[in-house]
């Protein structure tokens, strides 16, 4: 049987066996979820011939400032293209926007506008645009929201049977965080 491509043969005058250590390396590097007793394991060494050649190449802090710069950089692309997005969207919305003004404004002095637009849609679209701006639109508090909440239920309870209304309310108060 042919000896597998990581495992040499044993060091002249005993020891353990040779093994290419970069080879080892790159293994472990590979997969986040392999430990170092995987690659001594994988290569037929002892874990302690692994631990020492891995603390003077510092591998575990190495593949952690690996993958923390791939997550950055993931988190980056992702942002990127969010940002990409929203930038697309407000492009469309600009458009919407000059086309209902230019539709608007005659071509000639004292002429009718070309088209009527419908405005339906218009507050909607200056509404994306706000949202996707990072500014304030019609957004609810949750005090408001709380307080609704309470509302609906005590008009609510008073279809729960009376035997169970005080319980209805209280387990509604409890998981709406009222202090009452």
């Amino acid at each position: 049987m042919a000896s597998s491509p990581k495992r040499g043969t044993r060091k002249p005058g005993g020891g353990g066996p040779r093994i290419d250590w970069a080879a080892a390396e790159i293994w472990f590097f590979a997969d986040p979820g392999r430990s170092l007793a995987d690659v001594a394991r994988e290569f037929g060494v002892s874990d302690t011939a692994v631990y020492k050649h891995a603390k003077s190449g510092n591998w575990p802090a190495r593949r952690r400032d690996m993958e923390t710069k791939a997550r950055s950089n993931a988190e980056a692309r992702v942002a990127r293209s969010r940002e990409d997005r929203i930038a697309k969207v407000l492009q469309v919305v600009d458009l919407v926007v000059d086309s209902v003004f230019e539709d608007l404004v005659p071509a000639e002095e004292g002429a009718e506008p070309r088209v009527r637009p419908d405005y339906a849609k218009l507050p909607e679209f200056v509404k994306l645009a706000e949202l996707l701006s990072g500014e304030a639109t019609d957004r609810v508090s949750f005090d408001e929201m709380q307080t609704a909440l309470r509302t609906v239920f005590q008009v609510a309870a008073k279809y729960v049977p009376k035997a169970k209304r005080a319980e209805f309310l209280a387990e509604v108060n409890e998981a709406l965080g009222a202090s009452e």
